[in-house]
């Protein structure tokens, strides 16, 4: 049987590689606003001011959020010709948001379970609307998950992360905040799952490598990006203040409707790892730090009324949700994997 997985693996990964590539492609053609963002950000190399004043009579497509996906973007300067600078930004969001996803299942088990999982989770992720665009348009999306998804991947190591490890996961985390503040609980999150799991010294450096980050980012930014009052307004008073459309209850259902649709396909292996999760012998905090994979489903339930709120604003639109739906994803493929590493042996061994 292992062998016949392992002559399978090249060829599925080649058939999401083929649909990843057809994806972004299809995105390039259809999508009207990923020149207008592509656009912004390689205007940066001609001296145009990223975030405009208060009083300005010009667009706002991605200027309410962080600084980051915008340079990242502008990387792509060199490429004079429009039509292969536009596949290019739409291919570098489909690498870093599929390339976070794939790293994240290499990490957690043998290579040809890794790829299965990858396989299983880009499928769930492919079949979402959200997720499609989010990951394969000009968009911040894909860098503020990729942080977000790197960052969760250091603490989900069976070992347990070291200090180092720590920091790199905490400053990954304020990195995934910078880019889109809708990403703040994963911040909170991440540091309150190394408290129950690790403990109250590894949360102090946790946190405090998460208060330095944040200060560095936020004092890098004013510098870098004048006037600040410019950057300051866009960024937070005008995505605050953003009005709503309709009725907030009324769209939050109708999220919480297309999520359970998209979700439909992982809810019985997710509920098979749940309940293995809760048989585990053990504590509370034992059973967690045996199945490390559930803080993504904590980064979920805590992104969820976050993103059902955005969602109901003026702007909103289907990419929201798609962060849940990535840790959803994440969560029941990962702890798949990790639920194959297991043998007999080891369930009798917890068992006794």
């Amino acid at each position: 049987m292992d062998r016949w997985l392992a002559m399978g693996a090249p060829i599925a990964g080649l058939l999401i590689l083929a649909a990843l590539a057809d994806g972004v492609l299809q995105n390039v053609a259809d999508w009207e606003w990923n020149d207008v963002r592509l656009a912004r950000s390689v205007g940066l190399w001609y001296g145009y001011a990223l975030y405009p004043g208060r009083d300005a009579k010009v667009p706002i497509i991605g200027t309410m959020h962080g600084p980051l996906p915008h340079l990242l973007y502008s990387c792509l300067v060199f490429l004079k010709d429009p039509t292969w600078m536009l596949t290019a930004g739409c291919a570098l969001s489909c690498l870093l948001y599929f390339g976070a996803v794939l790293l994240v299942h290499i990490r957690a088990g043998a290579k040809v379970a890794g790829v299965y999982g990858f396989v299983a989770c880009a499928a769930l992720l492919l079949a979402s609307p959200g997720a499609r665009y989010a990951s394969m348009s000009v968009h911040v999306d894909a860098l503020a998950t990729c942080f977000a998804v790197l960052a969760a991947a250091i603490l989900v190591r069976d070992e347990g992360p070291g200090p180092r490890a720590l920091v790199v996961s905490a400053v990954l985390a304020m990195l995934s905040v910078a880019c889109k503040q809708t990403m703040a609980p994963v911040a909170i999150v991440l540091a309150c799952f190394v408290w129950m799991v690790d403990g109250k010294r590894p949360f102090v450096r946790y946190a405090g490598a998460q208060l330095a980050a944040s200060a560095a980012i936020f004092v890098a930014m004013l510098a870098l990006f004048r006037p600040p009052r410019a950057l300051l307004f866009n960024t937070f008073t005008l995505a605050i203040e953003q009005p709503r459309i309709g009725s907030i209850a009324f769209r939050m259902m109708r999220g919480l409707v297309d999520l359970r649709s998209e979700l439909a396909a992982a809810a019985a292996p997710l509920l098979l790892l749940i309940a293995v999760w809760a048989l585990t012998p053990g504590s509370l905090r034992e059973k967690i730090a045996k199945h490390r994979w559930v803080v993504f489903l904590w980064m979920a339930a805590f992104q969820l009324p976050v993103e059902l709120r955005a969602r109901a604003t003026f702007g909103g639109g289907v990419n929201h949700l798609s962060v849940v739906m990535l840790f959803v994803a994440l969560a029941t493929t990962l702890g798949l994997v990790r639920l194959g590493r297991r043998t007999p042996m080891d369930w009798w061994r917890e068992r006794c």
